[in-house]
């Protein structure tokens, strides 16, 4: 997703879609990324989710996704 300057500082976040234990992934997929990817394309953080979010017309829903990535993001 792209997150406008003011919604959060410059980063890659990278949605991962799970189902089960997710204890030890965050890591693994990190040495997976520092191993196989330039280091400006490695993800700064990652985020289980159990679905992507989609439309009515069953299409992925990018703006539906931003909008829960800054709900949690963002404290109010």
């Amino acid at each position: 997703i792209t997150l406008t300057p003011e919604e959060c500082e410059r980063s890659i976040v990278s949605f991962v879609v799970v189902k089960g234990e997710t204890t030890g992934v965050y890591q693994e997929l990190m040495a997976v990324c520092k191993k196989s990817l330039p280091s400006y394309m490695v993800p700064d953080d990652f985020r289980f989710i159990e679905a992507l979010p989609t439309g009515s017309s069953g299409k992925y829903d990018d703006v539906e996704l931003k909008r829960q990535y800054l709900q949690k993001a963002v404290p109010r």
